[in-house]
């Protein structure tokens, strides 16, 4: 069994449809580990501004987020998930890290700077999202109206995926809006 991270200014973790309006968040998140924590595999990891996971029909409304957001790694290698028990990924956004099908934002803003700070870690296909509004949608849906990013985000994660021709490309989604 590999462990899962969710935090969220507001909300870390919800599964049912959830509505969030005129939310406000100043909060400072931070994950971090070290190897001397060992290798982390099958991690599911998800930080958000307002909401780090949302299963299905999270419609966030007028809401903002102005703290700091970090990502932090020393000397990690993270594994690939391969087995049934779900695929592995971090997502981290200034809204939400994570969301599944039915994602609504309209006028929401972000500042809060989000940062994935990777110094000697790795990835074997882990794949991190980060975006100023949501960080990843995993699945189906999404609609985003009206939403600003004023934040600057920062990358400086490696990764060791080798595609066909052999090149080290790495699977890192950045984005203003999302990841």
């Amino acid at each position: 069994v590999y462990p899962t991270y969710y935090a969220g200014g507001l909300i870390g973790f919800s599964t049912k449809s959830i509505k969030i309006k005129n939310a406000q968040s100043a909060a400072a998140l931070t994950f971090t580990t070290s190897n001397d924590e060992n290798n982390v595999g099958a991690t599911k990891i998800a930080l958000g501004g307002v909401i780090g996971y949302a299963g299905e029909g999270l419609e966030v409304t007028d809401s903002e987020s102005e703290g700091n957001i970090r990502f932090n790694v020393s000397s990690v290698l993270f594994e690939e998930n391969t087995s049934a028990s779900g695929p592995t990924y971090v997502g981290t956004g200034g809204i939400a890290g994570l969301v599944m099908d039915g994602f609504k934002a309209s006028g929401c803003s972000n500042a809060s700077v989000i940062d994935f700070d990777g110094e000697n870690s790795s990835s074997n296909g882990f794949p991190f999202a980060m975006g100023g509004i949501v960080g990843r949608i995993a699945a189906g849906d999404a609609e985003i109206t009206d939403c600003h990013n004023k934040a600057n985000l920062k990358n400086s994660f490696r990764t060791n995926t080798k595609w066909n021709n052999g090149d080290n490309l790495g699977i890192n989604y950045l984005g203003g809006i999302i990841g």
